[in-house]
């Protein structure tokens, strides 16, 4: 009873480390495409509050940071105020790609992922 325990115990193991591994593998293969916000903001010359003030209406440092780094996702209002002040399309700040896996169809957005079935 103790080596069927055992031994089943291990193919748990073996099975858990398996998924694990291949989901390392595919974050490291379809890595989300960050946002170019700083990019344009360095560009532009810009800090981080002084961009925020920019924005129609405006949002704090912090938020900008936020978006910045892809801790907060921006409003579609916000990447819309964030084109017009660097005079861009959304698309050049945030990519899109689109990626298929087992007949869904997924939609790489900035930090953003949505799903949906075809």
């Amino acid at each position: 009873m103790c080596d069927l325990y055992h031994m089943r115990f291990a193919m748990f193991i073996t099975f858990c480390l398996t998924v694990y591994c291949k989901m390392r593998f595919l974050l490291c293969v379809v890595d989300m495409p960050k946002n170019y916000i700083s990019v344009y903001r360095k560009k532009a010359g810009l800090r981080q509050d002084e961009l925020g003030r920019l924005l129609q209406p405006p949002i704090s440092q912090g938020v900008v940071s936020g978006h910045e780094r892809q801790h907060r996702t921006p409003t579609v209002y916000q990447a819309i105020e964030y084109a017009r002040v660097f005079g861009c399309t959304v698309e050049d700040i945030f990519p899109t790609s689109l990626v298929e896996a087992d007949g869904q169809y997924t939609f790489l957005i900035g930090a953003t992922t949505h799903g949906s079935k075809t």
